[in-house]
């Protein structure tokens, strides 16, 4: 017999990072049902990221603010209009990652690594760089 319904529970990296998977996904749309799982209601929980593995994760627009991110891995990601307001991204890997139009005001990146990402028209106020300076030159 066929199988005509599938429900698939994820915390959604895989199809962040995978643009084939969720074209596939999206290709069996047909008796499929995707539940995203978190851990918790309270905020603290849920922006914890610290040393998450974000590699070729393709978060546009996602809202990172607040969020502990010290320590993760951006290579190659996509964060194409994130927000990343008050974020602690200390010591993160940023290498080859998009952050074109994201929202860095009052985010610190105080020995974040990388060569080769972008940052075409983000947010830099209040924004500590990763070599400790401060940017202010997006502020209103």
């Amino acid at each position: 017999r066929p199988i005509r319904h599938v429900m698939i529970n994820t915390n959604g990296l895989r199809i962040a990072r995978e643009p084939d998977f969720l074209a596939k996904l999206a290709a069996n749309k047909r008796g499929l049902e995707v539940y995203l799982q978190f851990d918790s209601l309270k905020r603290e929980a849920l922006v914890n990221l610290r040393g998450a593995d974000l590699r070729g994760a393709r978060l546009t627009g996602a809202n990172l603010a607040r969020a502990d991110l010290r320590g993760a891995d951006f290579y190659n990601g996509d964060f194409y209009g994130a927000t990343f307001i008050g974020a602690d991204l200390r010591g993160t890997n940023l290498s080859n990652a998009r952050l074109d139009r994201a929202d860095l005001t009052d985010a610190n990146l105080t020995g974040a690594i990388g060569s080769s990402y972008t940052t075409f028209s983000a947010i830099f106020c209040r924004t500590v760089l990763p070599d400790g300076t401060l940017s202010n030159t997006s502020c209103p």
